[in-house]
């Protein structure tokens, strides 16, 4: 009986070893993971030899930005409240 025991508990052990081992593979989910984030990056980029260009930017001058960006910041500003008018119809004023 004692060996039947042992003989039973090395084959689950074996079996056990055997079906932990058996997902080894990488399924088509971990093959492909970051994929969509890495494409979405990549079409994201206008031109990718941006950095090799050394000549300056024109564009807008920099008093030009400055004071479009102060009409900007005056749209996040809270609006003065309109003033509340009350109108009473039949009554007396005091």
């Amino acid at each position: 009986m004692f060996k039947k025991l042992f003989a039973l508990m090395a084959l689950a052990a074996i079996l056990f070893i055997t079906t932990s081992c058996a997902q080894m593979q990488q399924s088509s989910l971990e093959q492909d993971y970051g994929t969509s984030a890495r494409l979405a990056r990549f079409n994201q980029i206008l031109n990718p030899d941006a950095d090799k260009n050394l000549e300056p930017v024109y564009g807008i001058s920099g008093n030009a930005a400055q004071e479009n960006m102060k009409k900007y910041e005056k749209n996040f500003e809270k609006p003065a409240k309109e003033p509340v008018y009350t109108f009473s119809v039949g009554g007396g004023s005091k």
